[in-house]
């Protein structure tokens, strides 16, 4: 991913990289599912799960809303994390089947304990989120728009299964955010 004015701020991970932590995430995941000895990867946060960019696609693709809006962060972002509370405040005053947000971190996926999980718990966020783990920055920010740099917060409104309606980076308010949702959704 890049900062805002175009700085790298994340090497890709290889492939084989991804895969192996993808992997042993699922292991996690199905170990909590199960009730195994490995703790719960998200604390106080909802779960946190591992996605890719068919990941991604087949979320907003298979949304249950008429309206997703998929936000990709990191811990590090100061004006992601400020922007959190206003997301959750959003996802409360619109049910599933009015709007459905997606939030996917863009730390290491190694970092998902130490940051991202205490990042979501502080801001308040309880519902499912997930942690890109692609491994390839390029092909994710080429594959959500042409003409995203990478900048973070980065905020992508649909209609599912739709190219996007409307995109934007930086963080914004509660009422900026529910502005730029209101004019997809049903009166």
């Amino acid at each position: 991913m890049y900062d805002q004015k175009g700085g790298r701020v994340r090497d890709p991970v290889s492939s084989f990289q991804a895969r192996a932590v993808v992997c042993a995430l699922a292991l996690l995941v199905s170990s909590c599912r199960e009730g195994g000895g490995g703790g719960s990867a998200a604390g106080s946060a909802g779960r946190i799960l591992p996605v890719t960019i068919a990941g991604i696609d087949s979320l907003r693709a298979s949304s249950r809303s008429g309206v997703v809006l998929l936000n990709m962060w990191a811990s590090w972002c100061a004006p992601c994390i400020d922007e959190m509370p206003a997301l959750v405040r959003l996802r409360a005053d619109y049910p599933d089947t009015d709007l459905d947000i997606i939030m996917v971190s863009t730390d290491y996926t190694e970092d998902l304990d130490s940051l991202v999980a205490p990042a979501l718990a502080k801001a308040g966020v309880k519902f499912q989120t997930y942690i890109y783990a692609g491994g390839d920055d390029d092909a994710l920010i080429r594959s959500l728009h042409p003409d995203w740099s990478g900048a973070l917060p980065a905020t992508f409104i649909t209609g599912r299964g739709r190219p996007p309606m409307r995109w934007f980076v930086g963080g914004k308010s509660y009422e900026q955010l529910r502005a730029e949702v209101s004019g997809f959704l049903r009166p």
